[in-house]
């Protein structure tokens, strides 16, 4: 039976959370009308603890009533407060109680037991330093220790992997069989922005991009196959703010008394700088190759096509019915070769002070044509300005080749979106269409010379937005979903932080 709560409260989860943690734990409900206490949920590790201490459950709940009863007057109704602990220092023991919700008449907590702690400061904590006005009448603290659980996770994990646990930046969760958080660490908030006790019952799945989940759900099931450690894989997971990060990760499955699998441990290592860095040393060297190649082209092409040009304009009038035709694909050729001039070799850039909005509004109205024929959709979310040191011609390249390659993968009535905002003086671009998408292995080979998924391209224009971001002292970075779309990233150094040169 799912017992569910006011405020959409999952019993469940936390009678699981109980059942499979190593450390002594228990799930209880302070029932506030009849003042007592009642113990919904108990696992092995806090009966023996119990036992140990020559507690019974009413001596127990004596002292929850002596030492806790008190914490229900600070949780208003219907509130979820997993952010706030009390932690009772008592003579043989200490109770930490998390206190998880608060419905009209009831609190529930779920309390892990710890040995006594010795010279540790306990502090009396007025009320009003937790939003009311009157004082506890328990001891409040932040113990210089990590959480029973963490302890209990520490001891059940090979002893090469104890520093790790207690010490590093790296994620490190606990898993169900089925792949739903029932821990996380503490690190998950700075490297991934989320509040690690929100996990808890949520399916790791969630949060990893929808292309790995495949390479995940393998990895899961020979460790389940084999009850040995997972090899290195690489993945990506969602930060909470939107964009995917890369890591690196092993696992290690968690072994039943009869030795069948019950959870796993994973330990993942964020490597998207050294990814980065990578892709970044690929790209240049296939910029460098490009640009020898173009240098080579651009140089036996622009003369002849110097004397063809000449001579159609002596010939002009008996090539009249041709003359639009013959001076489009010249222009076309032309063009191609001033793109391929600019991969060759670095010019020099003429900068002057952008507002880089403008920049993007001419973009979008020299493609205007192109998007009302598709009936497509334009979400622009600009912040107030974004000025910059620039060269605005070559800017304005950049955003209608990436404007044009968005429209031209999107069918009738897609959704451009382009985000523009400022973070201490880099001004951050996202462009995002709804279109086909790419597969992961196309995607790997843009910046490719002369590679492309368009029958009508070159390839010749996404190296020349690489290389103009470049020229600029920016960086630009693009991720796609097949079938959902695609999505260009671009950050460009301000106005105060632009080197001229």
């Amino acid at each position: 039976m799912v017992v569910v709560l006011e405020g959409n409260i999952n019993l469940n989860v936390f009678y699981k959370v109980v059942r499979r943690s190593h450390a002594p734990t228990l799930l209880c409900c302070w029932r506030e009308k009849v003042e007592t206490w009642d113990i919904l949920c108990i696992n092995e590790a806090a009966t023996q603890c119990l036992t140990e201490y020559q507690l019974n459950l009413p001596e127990f709940k004596q002292i929850l009533y002596d030492n806790l009863s008190s914490c229900s007057t600070d949780i208003k109704p219907n509130e979820v407060k997993w952010q706030r602990t009390f932690t009772a220092y008592l003579e043989s023991f200490t109770l930490e109680a998390n206190i998880i919700f608060r419905s009209e008449e009831e609190i529930y907590f779920l309390l892990n037991i710890e040995e006594k702690i010795e010279e540790i400061e306990v502090e009396k904590i007025e009320y009003d330093e937790l939003d009311g006005d009157s004082k506890l009448n328990i001891g409040v603290a932040k113990p210089k220790r990590l959480p029973c659980y963490w302890n209990s996770l520490s001891s059940i994990i090979e002893d090469k992997y104890k520093v790790i646990v207690e010490n590093s930046y790296d994620i490190i969760c606990l898993t169900d069989k089925e792949g739903n958080y029932l821990l996380a660490s503490h690190s998950y908030l700075p490297v991934l922005g989320y509040d690690p006790l929100k996990l808890t019952g949520q399916s790791v799945l969630s949060y990893i991009h929808p292309n790995d989940h495949k390479r995940i759900q393998e990895t899961l099931i020979k460790m389940v196959e084999t009850k040995e450690e997972s090899e290195a894989v690489v993945y990506r997971k969602m930060h909470a703010n939107g964009h995917y990060k890369y890591f690196e990760g092993k696992g290690m499955p968690i072994l039943s008394s009869s030795g069948e699998v019950v959870s796993f441990v994973v330990i993942s290592r964020d490597i998207t700088d050294m990814k980065n860095r990578d892709d970044l040393l690929i790209r240049s060297e296939k910029l460098a190759l490009a640009g020898e190649l173009a240098a080579g082209i651009a140089h036996e092409i622009k003369n002849p096509l110097t004397t063809l040009k000449g001579f159609f304009q002596l010939t002009e009038s008996q090539l009249e019915p041709y003359r639009d035709v013959l001076m489009h694909e010249l222009n076309q050729i032309n063009n191609i070769i001033e793109e391929l001039l600019l991969v060759a070799r670095p010019r020099a850039i003429k900068e002057e002070k952008v507002d880089l909005l403008n920049v993007i509004r001419d973009s979008l109205t020299s493609i205007d044509t192109e998007i009302q024929l598709k009936n497509i959709t334009i979400d622009l979310q600009l912040c107030d300005e974004a000025y910059l040191f620039c060269a605005p011609h070559q800017l304005t390249q950049v955003f209608i080749n990436l404007l044009k390659n968005a429209v031209e993968a999107m069918d009738n009535e897609g959704n451009l979106s382009i985000k523009v905002k400022k973070v201490d003086q880099t001004i951050h671009i996202i462009v995002k269409d709804t279109g086909i998408g790419m597969t992961q292995e196309d995607l790997a080979r843009l910046g490719e010379p002369y590679y492309s998924i368009s029958s009508k391209g070159t390839g010749i224009g996404l190296m020349v937005c690489y290389k103009v971001i470049e020229n600029h002292g920016g960086s630009m970075s693009i991720t796609s979903v097949c079938e959902e779309g695609t999505e260009v990233s671009i950050q460009l150094p301000g106005l105060q932080t632009m080197s001229l040169n």
